[in-house]
């Protein structure tokens, strides 16, 4: 496979220098900052030639390395692509450095303006390929490529050149890796493949008068690396950047908690009425120095300890504020987790729990198959381990709630011979073209019979503190038009098709059918809510629900603010996974409203989802401040992952405060 890649990619190189293939690209992102000197990303939109469109996976990924490593270095960029640069959009002598993340195709007029940028002293970042023109202007003569095995370490070589900031050595997964050469008495190398006295290993990263090359085509999940790395090349290309990072004074070190600033902190501390703990005054003042001596350390060229002590200076400012602060009120901080990453549960718990999370959603089954010795639904062949016994056991020792999450009427990652069974049984959906799916019918006994076993089941024989109900709704909007379910509409709604499924898909029915499929779908909730009532009656209930709830009410079936105000829930998690913060704002805000204080709403943020892709922890918790403000109840992230736990939940555990108590206790 990585010989077959090689080649593609070899192939895809050797097409002409023009771009003639376009990425299509998401909303651009504003200015970080409009007053600070910024860095010009560029993201490698022109490919080479229409079959070169598989790189675009490529292109955006390094691109989003790029753009989340300055995020979480705090370094102030702008978003430009090689369209926009092409056309003279933008004028490339503005920012104070540029950065190719994987263009492979500059065209002659985006070389053009970016060596007059050269010339004007703004420095270049590369990575992998710039093109013959400037990268010789970086000193450099690139030769071949080859795919790289994951984790391979790169040691920097900062007794060569002063980094500030530097790691000794950074650990990368690049897509590709690229042999270069060095022009004499241009450029030196100051990191190479491979551990540290391997001198003699392939170059890695060069260092010049006009800029950096990095010989790699990086990956999202290298953005922790990355952050470092570029701190440190752009404090020695661009100090003004890098400087510009750092707070200058107590107003611009924040957020504090509920404070804009430490600042904002002290002044509010000083007011007359103000009684403040002794040891957080101290605290705030020891933050107040440590800020005040960034800029000697500035003016002294020691950026990498200046970061340093403006990380210092935000911890101490933390502590202080936490000294003083009233225990956080109740939240709902939960994580969802996949039966894919099958996660080692003492691990996940231990990193949540010190993450300041309470409650964990681990997928257990789904309506074909289980993640635990069920005696209703087959048995996963993943692997031979009670993953929920695991995830219960777990969650116990380090203080977090479990809510088993069952996939009530999809039957996802069954197996083909089940779901045979189940359509030979007539127990799936069907649609308007007679196919079925891979969706059980809730109108059918045996589903509802099962769903009732399953979710008491579960909640008996692991006692865990709540259940989630996901995947309950109707999977299109024209199923399911079986037989029974024609039987029953008519019945029920008392009306007559005369032409099934015509009427109740596109004609005159479809109001009164889409109203009946939501009254089903509430009658079997109804009936579980009652089931479990009886058995365990102290067990939160909750459903994870699609959000616009006011322009598409019965589209599947749901209901949520009916369900919340009828009791049939505990709390509700909409799904509002979006990377637009004006959408979430308000698919929340009208949530809130339709909930009228009912239950609780622990909105979910789609922080990994398929939907959209948060690029930074400081995304993902502008979307909790936002919550918060609305008046929700908690949240949910979408999910358990390696980057959630590596790259978001250090940042967050800082910002989020202690663990509080849940809503229900």
């Amino acid at each position: 496979m990585r010989q077959v890649l090689a080649a593609a990619l070899l192939l895809m190189l050797a097409v002409g220098a023009r771009g003639d293939t376009e990425i299509a690209l998401p909303p651009k992102a504003p200015l970080t900052s409009a007053v600070r000197p910024y860095v010009l990303v560029i993201r490698g939109t022109s490919l080479g030639a229409p079959e070169a469109q598989w790189m675009a996976g490529i292109a955006n990924d390094a691109f989003e390395a790029v753009r989340a490593a300055l995020t979480r270095a705090g370094l102030a960029f702008r978003e430009t692509t090689d369209g926009e640069v092409d056309q003279g959009l933008e004028d490339l002598r503005a920012p104070r450095a540029i950065v190719l993340p994987y263009n492979r195709a500059l065209s002659p007029a985006e070389v053009k303006q970016l060596l007059a940028a050269l010339d004007k002293g703004v420095p270049l970042v590369a990575f992998h390929v710039a093109g013959a023109q400037i990268e010789t202007r970086l000193g450099v003569k690139t030769t071949d490529f080859t795919p790289i095995d994951s984790s391979t370490q790169v040691a920097l070589h900062t007794d060569v050149v002063n980094l500030p900031g530097a790691p000794a050595s950074l650990t990368l997964t690049p897509h590709f890796q690229r042999s270069f050469t060095m022009l004499p008495d241009q450029a030196i190398t100051v990191g190479w493949w491979g551990p540290t006295g391997q001198v003699e290993a392939q170059r890695a990263i060069t260092l010049s008068e006009a800029g950096a090359f990095l010989g790699f085509v990086p990956r999202a999940e290298d953005a922790p690396a990355l952050a470092g790395l570029l701190w440190a090349l752009l404090g020695r290309l661009s100090p003004g950047v890098v400087s510009g990072a750092l707070p200058h004074n107590v107003r611009e070190l924040g957020p504090i908690g509920t404070y804009a600033s430490l600042g904002d902190m002290m002044n509010a501390w000083r007011a007359p009425d103000a009684t403040i703990d002794a040891e957080a005054w101290r605290l705030a003042k020891q933050a107040e120095a440590l800020v005040w001596g960034l800029n000697d350390l500035v003016n002294q060229g020691q950026l990498g300890l200046a970061m340093d002590q403006a990380q210092q200076a935000r911890a101490v400012a933390l502590q202080a504020y936490q000294k003083t602060s009233p225990g956080p009120p109740p939240e709902i901080r939960g994580v969802w987790a996949m039966p894919q990453a099958s996660p080692d549960w003492e691990t996940a718990a231990t990193q949540l729990q010190a993450g300041h999370f309470n409650v964990i959603f681990p997928f257990v089954a789904s309506a074909g198959v289980a993640w635990y010795p069920s005696q209703i639904l087959p048995r996963t062949t993943e692997t031979k381990r009670d993953c929920l016994a695991d995830a219960a056991a777990a969650a116990g020792k380090h203080g977090l709630q479990l809510h088993p999450r069952l996939l009530a009427l999809s039957t996802l990652y069954a197996d083909a011979a089940t779901k045979r069974a189940l359509a030979a049984a007539g127990r799936l959906m069907l649609d308007s073209q007679g196919h079925t799916s891979d969706w059980l019918c809730p109108t059918d006994p045996r589903n509802q019979e099962q769903l009732l076993a399953v979710a008491t089941e579960i909640v008996m024989r692991y006692q865990p503190p709540g259940l989630q109900l996901d995947y309950f709704r109707y999977d299109a909007t024209d199923t399911c038009v079986c037989a029974r379910c024609r039987a029953q509409f008519e019945q029920e709604m008392g009306v007559k098709a005369a032409q099934w499924p015509q009427d109740v898909t596109t004609g005159a029915l479809r109001g009164s059918f889409l109203q009946w499929r939501a009254g089903v779908l509430t009658k079997l909730l109804r009936a579980l809510r009652t089931q479990l009532k009886a058995v365990r009656p102290e067990v939160q209930l909750s459903v994870c629900v699609f959000p616009d709830w006011v322009n598409n009410p019965d589209e599947i079936g749901q209901r949520p603010a009916q369900w919340a105000r009828e009791g049939l829930v505990d709390f509700i998690c909409p799904m509002n996974y979006s990377d637009d913060l004006v959408k979430y704002k308000a698919w929340t805000a009208e949530e809130i409203r339709l909930l009228q204080g009912s239950v609780p709403l622990a909105v979910g943020i789609g922080a990994f989802s398929d939907a959209c892709r948060l690029n930074s922890p400081q995304d993902m918790y502008e979307q909790v401040e936002a919550a918060r403000q609305a008046g929700a109840g908690g949240f949910v992230v979408f999910n358990y992952c390696d980057r959630f736990v590596r790259d978001f939940v250090p940042w967050l555990t800082e910002h989020l405060g202690p663990t509080p108590p849940l809503p229900w206790k």
